[in-house]
């Protein structure tokens, strides 16, 4: 299994990851989000091809892939132009989130490299203290530390536009959330980014 950055290459080897019938931890019916999985896992699918494989400067996505090609697990991002931050926006899984957490690994080496040192997420409240085990490793677990910044109620737009493009992807959603700051621990801070511009 390698993890590689994606690229329109791997769209159609990662399409079987979208067919299914939850979103963060809430399934996918007429009932709770107004539409069929089909048309969700369509919306979505769009969503990714055209934000994080169309090669825009501040979107992107790595993957596990294997060696027939399939990508078996990725993880989505978007790079902070307004502060040294990303955003962990989306993530699927064939089932092993063991990968998750090795293509995780990737992307906060990535971000750090560019001084990037906090990362936003969003995380549905009931599972808010079950996700940091499931996609964090042991080893970044232990370097970050996190802030839950807010709660936004089921069906409730958030104030924020920057979260509610990035994060919330512009829906409603119909559990409770909560916009998570994970930010690396002063300690391991050796280096400062150079924030200055001319």
């Amino acid at each position: 299994m390698k993890i590689i950055k994606l690229t329109l290459d791997h769209a159609e080897d990662a399409k079987h990851l979208f067919y299914n019938e939850k979103y963060m931890g809430v399934e996918v019916n007429n009932n709770t989000w107004g539409t069929t999985t089909e048309y969700f896992a369509q919306l979505t699918y769009s969503r990714f091809i055209n934000a994080y494989l169309a090669d825009l400067k501040n979107f992107g996505a790595y993957g596990a892939v294997d060696d027939t090609g399939t990508v078996q697990a990725f993880v989505c991002y978007y790079t902070s132009v307004d502060e040294p931050s990303w955003f962990y926006t989306l993530a699927r899984s064939s089932g092993d989130n063991r990968l998750l957490k090795d293509i995780l690994d990737v992307i906060i080496a990535v971000q750090e490299a560019q001084g990037r040192m906090k990362v936003y997420s969003l995380v549905n409240s009931e599972h808010a203290k079950v996700l940091r085990r499931l996609y964090w490793s042991e080893h970044n677990s232990n370097r970050y530390h996190y802030v839950d910044e807010y709660i936004v109620p089921a069906k409730y737009k958030t104030y924020y536009n920057r979260d509610w493009e990035l994060l919330f992807k512009r829906s409603l959603l119909p559990s409770d959330t909560i916009v998570r700051c994970s930010f690396l621990k002063q300690e391991f801070r050796t280096n400062l980014p150079i924030g200055g511009s001319i």
